[in-house]
């Protein structure tokens, strides 16, 4: 009895519990404790990466926006050189009181150096008959177009019923005329088909017989 007693007496006196409640295991207050502390450095921890967050876009260093990558830009094609205007070149026809007549013409780049040529038959628009055609190679010229050479001369008594480029900058002309002066105008004797090809500044004139079937058309 007495041992008993002493080694009551020598325990500490349990905390009252408070009536109507359940007693509280041993260690209960502890872990609250630890739980209230882990939130709290949760909670400063999300505050931190939250103000990070807001604030990082703002401090960081500025930089340009491109945009999306495109193809390479191509320079405008340059325009077209206008070929020469027979109405406004002075061809070398002694025609008097009577306008020229531009017969036949067409423009090509007859020596491929990136600026068209015109080719143009003209005569003395008279008022009896059809004068005779000189064929001229007109080029560019300062304000008007220049005559860069003549292919056929209007002392030939030649006129031009077709006209035209051909391969390699040719030029190709089917021209009726006559062979003397005592043929009539009326019925031209002379058939031909004449060409012509470059030769360095100059031009190489060819010519044969037209085919029957083109004769007097």
């Amino acid at each position: 009895m007495d041992a008993a007693a002493e080694d009551a007496a020598g325990e500490p006196d349990a905390a009252p519990s408070s009536p109507g409640l359940p007693s509280r295991p041993e260690g209960t207050a502890h872990a609250r404790s630890g739980a209230v502390h882990w939130a709290a450095t949760a909670a400063g921890i999300g505050a931190v990466i939250a103000v990070a967050v807001v604030t990082a876009p703002a401090q960081g260093a500025p930089y340009a926006v491109r945009p999306p990558t495109a193809g390479p830009v191509r320079a405008p094609a340059p325009a077209p050189v206008p070929a020469p205007d027979p109405a406004k070149a002075q061809l070398p026809l002694d025609c008097g009181p009577f306008p020229v007549k531009a017969a036949r013409t067409f423009s090509a780049d007859l020596d491929a150096d990136g600026r068209p040529e015109t080719v143009v038959a003209a005569h003395c628009d008279g008022t009896n008959g059809t004068p005779p055609d000189g064929v001229y190679v007109l080029a560019a010229g300062a304000g008007a177009p220049r005559v860069a050479a003549t292919l056929v001369r209007p002392e030939e008594n030649l006129s031009v019923l077709e006209l035209e480029p051909g391969d390699g900058g040719t030029v190709i002309a089917r021209v009726q005329g006559y062979s003397t002066v005592d043929v009539p105008r009326c019925c031209p004797d002379v058939n031909l088909i004449l060409s012509w090809a470059r030769a360095g500044d100059s031009w190489v004139r060819a010519q044969v017989a037209a085919p029957t079937e083109q004769a007097g058309a």
